[in-house]
């Protein structure tokens, strides 16, 4: 591997302010008519609209009366089909509730005719159609790629079929060359993709955990062409030790005869022109038809890291260059960002960057079943609405999310570097039965498609599983090829490996009839964590490893509009009056989530947590307006101070306390800051009205600020100081209330900021102390 240092730069800014701006021009012209060989690397976006069919044959259709956008689905069809094309969407929810509470062999008879219905449902096959005329002649390079596509994706330019890629997870990329016309000529893509599930044969996992179906070509659709040798990849490797950058890649000389190149990487900042570091050519030989790896280090000046708190972002350019007819054949463009995620194997603290990290945000994103969603149409696919869907994830004082059950469209990630969201990336739910082979082919595409991705920081092969049988052998296969060594999550499978998740907790003690604020006690009193109780037999159940996350956990769970879920209906059925306002479910829910919150995050070994549920194809989902998305105000209220990153816990949960007597209630700081803090604890009580459950178990509507004064009845303050990354508990001596009635406390701190921070609870005064 050559070192490669910068250059002197007067003369290389002026050459590749050139390059930089032939290329926007020549992309610029691509809009309007595509032009061939104007530049090394033509990419022609065939986004928009195409013409669709739907039919249950294997012949192509004569006509093609509706059109569709791309990337889409193909409810989104206009005019519409006339007929159901999925089981999903809001309706999901209620056929899941109607098997709940039926004997074991009616459940399965009701299921399984839903099934056979479902499987009837729309047409085995979809087929996209569009034409393109591409000015010039065909180079030596063009390529078709379906960034993804389900149920698996064929195509066919002017009749030749060039492939068929079924890995409906990743890209399929198809030679296209011999069956492209060039000359003004015009041109026609078909793609066929399966419009039913149940047909599709893969050697994969092809459903997420809820089911989602909705067929379409659900991501980008370019041409790309270029001449030969051309940059097949290339993976940015930051090391942030010696502030320098190592590019690893391949190149692949298409043509019949022996060529020589020189591979040249030049480092920018995103927006700029300005070339600041830059590599010194590297030559390769090739045979024909030959592939040959680079790999050099590009010494950074003033490095800049990406975190959350700052992503910043760089773009390189990979150039191929014929030495001997000095022509450029290739050029790839990409970006990346300077940042290490690890899990220290010993402690099982994570850092990012090498500094203390806890991720802390949401656990289920789930961006394809999103895409069904009734109330949705090309939403998902908006730049604006997938910006503001991860602004909420920071708003809301996390960090992080998990991409769950599926991946996410190109553009999510491309926005979670740029607004700063650490990406849990989650491949599948579940792989029983899959071939190790296939699925390391699948993982080998993800990490080619991803490892450019700042965002990207833990590769989680599988959602809720024991598949080591299949999981194992498929990522051992595949590891090496992310040299940033990020880690793996395998669910309830670990992989025992150094470093890696050592197991996915998802605890869902809210769909207990009987969950209450001192059922959240006893878990925070608990100082070790154990596998979930869903575990199979043969599996012991010792104490987790550090270096565990909870990336999946609800207190309780509602609907829109502060419905109750049919399928975990919890408290709100057994605890609190049928006929209560959504105003008020709203608040249950959130403070019993916030107490929840703050008690997991409290876990000695835990690297985050990470609520559920967020964004999916049901409407059981924290937002009041899906198509905005805006997060219930409630919600965002007490989960914000939940995720602050130096959060405050009352670490008490009694329903009552005896009038007049002495307390020690500790409160617990967690400081996941980038700085220590310190500064005053106050305990403040505050007279309540009004009780939102039932006798016996307590939740009071809080006051807002304006109205704390008037309530308050006493306070104490208390000093205390927490180092980066401490969990620390100061013990606070309070006295209760003479007086009977109801009351709420609240912990209360600053941070850095200023932000006040608060942690709720209530009790009640049974009996009046004697005077």
């Amino acid at each position: 591997m050559a070192t490669l240092t910068k250059r002197p730069l007067e003369k290389e800014i002026d050459r590749w302010r050139v390059i930089m701006c032939a290329t926007m021009l020549c992309l610029a012209s691509v809009m309007a008519q595509a032009d061939a060989g104007d530049a090394p690397r033509i990419l022609i976006p065939l986004d928009g609209a195409w013409q669709i069919e739907g039919n249950d044959g294997a012949a192509k259709p004569e006509n093609f009366p509706h059109t569709v956008p791309v990337p889409g689905v193909v409810k989104l069809a206009k005019p519409g089909w006339g007929k159901p094309l999925s089981p999903l969407g809001a309706g999901h929810e209620d056929m899941l509730g109607r098997h709940k509470g039926l004997p074991k062999d009616e459940a399965e008879k009701m299921r399984n005719q839903e099934n056979k219905a479902n499987k009837a449902l729309g047409f085995s096959a979809y087929w996209y159609r569009r034409t393109v005329k591409i000015n010039g002649a065909i180079p030596e390079v063009a390529l078709l790629r379906v960034a993804k596509a389900r149920w698996g994706v064929k195509a066919w330019v002017n009749g030749k079929d060039v492939g068929e890629h079924n890995m409906i997870r990743t890209a399929g990329v198809f030679d296209v060359r011999d069956a492209l016309k060039g000359g003004g000529a015009e041109n026609e893509i078909v793609l066929r993709i399966g419009g039913r599930v149940h047909d599709m044969k893969s050697e994969v996992p092809k459903n997420n955990l809820w089911g989602g179906s909705m067929p379409g070509v659900y991501d980008s659709v370019c041409l790309i062409l270029s001449g030969s040798p051309r940059i097949v990849r290339a993976q940015a490797v930051p090391q942030l030790a010696d502030s320098s950058v190592r590019f690893a890649g391949l190149v692949h000389n298409t043509g019949g005869e022996s060529r020589s190149i020189s591979v040249t990487v030049v480092v920018r900042e995103v927006g700029s022109e300005k070339a600041f570091a830059i590599s010194e050519p590297q030559t390769l030989s090739l045979e024909p038809g030959a592939e040959k790896e680079f790999d050099c280090v590009v010494q950074l000046p003033q490095v800049k890291l990406w975190s959350p708190e700052s992503p910043h972002l760089y773009a390189f350019t990979v150039e191929a260059k014929d030495p001997g007819k000095g022509t450029v054949t290739d050029r790839l463009d990409d970006r990346f960002g300077m940042r290490e995620f690890r899990i220290n194997p010993k402690t099982g603290a994570a850092t990012l960057n090498g500094r203390h990290v806890f991720l802390r945000g949401a656990g289920v994103l789930n961006v394809t079943d999103l895409m069904e969603h009734p109330e949705l149409q090309d939403h998902v696919w908006r730049e604006d609405y997938a910006r503001q869907a991860l602004r909420n994830i920071k708003d809301i004082n996390g960090n992080a999310a998990r991409s769950a059950f599926d991946f996410m469209p190109e553009l999510w990630y491309r926005i979670a570097d740029e607004e700063g969201v650490m990406i849990q990336d989650e491949a599948l739910s579940g792989a029983r039965g899959s071939k190790p082979a296939a699925l390391a082919a699948m993982f080998t595409q993800w990490i080619h498609e991803r490892a450019n991705h700042p965002c990207v920081i833990i590769w989680d092969a599988s959602n809720e599983t024991h598949d080591k049988e299949e999981l194992h052998p498929a990522i051992a296969a595949v590891r090496h090829l992310d040299l940033s060594n990020r880690p793996w999550d395998c669910s309830w499978a670990p992989t025992g490996v150094p470093g890696d998740v050592t197991y996915e907790r998802h605890p869902y003690s809210g769909w207990s009839k009987n969950y209450s604020m001192e059922s959240i006690g006893m878990a925070y009193a608990e100082k070790e964590e154990f596998p979930n109780a869903v575990h199979r037999p043969d599996v012991e159940k010792v104490p987790l490893k550090p270096g565990w996350i909870v990336n999946e956990f609800c207190g309780v769970f509602l609907r829109s509009g502060g419905k109750v879920s049919a399928m975990f209906p919890s408290m709100f059925l057994t605890r609190m009056d049928p006929k209560a306002s959504p105003g008020d479910r709203y608040v249950v829910r959130a403070r019993y989530q916030a107490a929840e919150y703050e008690a997991r995050r409290r876990k000695p070994g835990c690297i985050g947590v990470l609520w559920n549920p967020y964004l999916h194809g049901s409407d059981r989902h924290v937002v009041d307006d899906v198509t905005i998305p805006r997060i219930e105000k409630q919600f965002f209220r007490f989960m914000k101070d939940a995720s602050a990153p130096v959060g405050v816990m009352l670490a008490f949960f009694d329903v009552s306390a005896k009038a007049g007597a002495t307390m020690k209630i500790p409160a617990a700081i967690a400081n996941d800051s980038l700085n220590d803090w310190s500064g005053n604890i106050k305990i403040a009580v505050l007279k309540g009205d009004r009780n939102l459950l039932t006798a016996g178990v307590l939740l009071l509507p809080p006051e807002e600020d304006a109205e704390i004064e008037k309530k308050r009845v006493a306070e104490w303050t208390v000093e205390g100081r927490a180092a980066v990354g401490e969990r620390v508990e100061f013990p606070v001596q309070i006295a209760m209330p003479n007086e009977a009635g109801l009351y709420l406390i609240f912990a209360e701190i600053k941070d850095a900021d200023g932000q006040t921070v608060r942690s709720w609870r209530d009790f009640e005064i049974r009996e009046t102390a004697n005077p």
